[in-house]
């Protein structure tokens, strides 16, 4: 696994598992990225990494990071390219 790869943390997010992190890190957004996906019927996440600012790229897409929606408890991500 490359040093910034962050596939790990998006699965456990796609699969459930509670991860303990740290807020607005990277690893907190490929574990939130991940229920994202699972919760809006996407494909397991592969190929994760952190791009600028709030975006992450996960199988090859770039993804936003736009906020929360607490009725869904999740956190919300909009695909960019």
């Amino acid at each position: 696994m490359a040093k910034n790869d962050l596939t790990e943390y998006a699965i456990k997010g796609y699969k459930g598992q509670f991860e303990n992190m740290l807020p607005t890190s990277p690893v907190w957004y490929a574990y939130h990225l991940g229920k994202h996906m699972s919760i809006t019927g996407r494909t397991m996440p592969h190929d994760v990494r952190m791009s600028r600012g709030c975006t992450i790229r996960a199988n090859g897409l770039l993804f936003k990071h736009t906020g929360a929606n607490k009725e869904l408890n999740m956190q919300v991500f909009e695909r960019i390219e």
